[in-house]
């Protein structure tokens, strides 16, 4: 695909978000307001604004998130195990080379920023019903996690109904943009701005085969 392909098919997925922005809304003005200034929602003025933040449903959504904390992802307990993908390749020495693959993973999480970030995911997933996580690796080699915020991502699904194509839209200074890209590699424009806006594309390289 060419950049206008590219650009096309990521306008098109972000879109597929903007059916779900009115409740997210309602949801994040009256149990979560800290979320409503990625969700772009217009704020009245202090005397003319309604207390509409329900202390009861923060509460309760701190619990849940609590509950995913302790339960599905708890720091420090071994929450998932590797296994063979087929029954009959359960040798042993295949069974000790998957519980150090295990152990190896754990370690790792446990050395990186994982845990804070997945709570912000639990936060979303428990009161908007969708989350997503960036794993990247740092330029020190350590894994990097980042909590992408709802209402600044598009998903897509192939025809099997399975997520194949994540999109993202995002601010980056000029400083972060010469650091990650070089200075060269960026447009006269944007070197002489101070911030610009990125789209980043996540797809299946499998489906641009098929065209």
């Amino acid at each position: 695909m060419d950049a206008q392909q590219y650009r096309r098919l990521a306008e098109s997925v972000m879109m597929q978000q903007d059916e779900m922005r009115s409740e997210w809304g309602w949801l994040a003005r009256r149990i979560l307001p800290r979320s409503r200034d990625v969700l772009h929602q217009l704020k009245a003025p202090p005397s003319k604004r309604k207390r509409e933040h329900s202390a009861a449903a923060f509460e309760a959504l701190y619990t849940l998130v609590g509950a995913f904390m302790a339960h599905v992802t708890p720091t420090g307990q071994r929450w998932f195990e590797f296994s063979s993908p087929s029954a009959a390749d359960g040798a042993p020495k295949h069974e000790a080379w998957y519980r150090n693959a295990t152990d190896v993973t754990l370690r790792y999480l446990a050395g990186s920023n994982f845990y804070p970030v997945i709570q912000e995911a639990h936060m979303d997933r428990c009161l908007f019903g969708t989350c997503c996580v960036l794993c990247e690796a740092s330029r020190s080699g350590k894994l990097m996690f980042r909590h992408i915020p709802v209402g600044s991502f598009g998903v897509a699904e192939n025809a099997d109904g399975v997520i194949d194509t994540v999109c993202r839209s995002f601010r980056f200074t000029a400083h972060q943009a010469v650091e990650q890209w070089g200075y060269g590699a960026l447009p006269p424009e944007v070197q002489r701005t101070f911030s610009l806006r990125v789209t980043h594309l996540t797809y299946n390289e499998d489906d641009e085969q098929g065209e």
